[in-house]
């Protein structure tokens, strides 16, 4: 079993609520649409000032296995795919893993903070199919993408965008969502992608 991670999220009440990585991945799911109303996360007691102090690892009953490092290449911007990415992600991490996640070609449009809301499922299907499939990821308590991302991102999963797809589709700094930095071409293949355990693609 991997770290547990004991996450303190603040409901509209003020009282602080809590649940415990040992929770099957589902069970988290479930758990943050059931329970998470404020829209972030608060790792620890209220006040911490960094993600890093908020994050409180309980490894007395737990035996750690060596961390694996994972790389996950997100290159489309279709709504199921990008799900499916996102999770994997969260999964994994939740699983003790070392977890980077590439967003290149149609694939920055996840990070982008206006673009964002307009992700699609199933672009190419007629719209009543398309939204027969929301209607049931909505009945199945699913995060938004915006909340995977920042629960990612809190959670220590590193969050690169494509520098040169940046450039081609002309976004700024300033119009990715919290937490994603820019690739350094110059290292992003040799450093993450060629010196990880898995190389998974979306």
């Amino acid at each position: 079993m991997g770290k547990v991670i004991n996450v303190i999220y603040e409901i509209p009440t003020g009282e602080f609520k809590s649940f415990n990585s040992n929770f099957s991945f589902w069970e988290n799911l479930f758990f943050f649409k059931t329970n998470w109303l404020s829209p972030k996360l608060f790792y620890g007691k209220k006040g911490c000032d960094n993600v890093a102090e908020k994050c409180k690892t309980m490894d007395e009953t737990s035996t750690r296995r060596d961390k694996r490092k994972v790389t996950i290449l997100l290159f489309h911007d279709e709504l199921c795919q990008v799900f499916n990415a996102l999770m994997t992600a969260l999964s994994l991490l939740r699983s003790n893993a070392d977890v980077t996640v590439f967003f290149g070609s149609r694939g920055i449009n996840v990070v982008h903070r206006e673009r964002i809301n307009e992700l699609k499922c199933l672009p190419d299907q007629p719209e009543d199919v398309q939204k027969e499939i929301m209607n049931k990821m909505d009945e199945l308590l699913l995060p938004s993408v915006d909340e995977m991302l920042y629960m990612l991102h809190a959670e220590g999963a590193k969050l690169l965008a494509c520098p040169l797809n940046k450039d081609i589709f002309d976004f700024k700094k300033e119009d990715f969502v919290e937490g994603v930095e820019i690739a350094n071409p110059a290292t992003f293949y040799t450093e993450d992608v060629m010196n990880s355990d898995f190389v998974l693609s979306f």
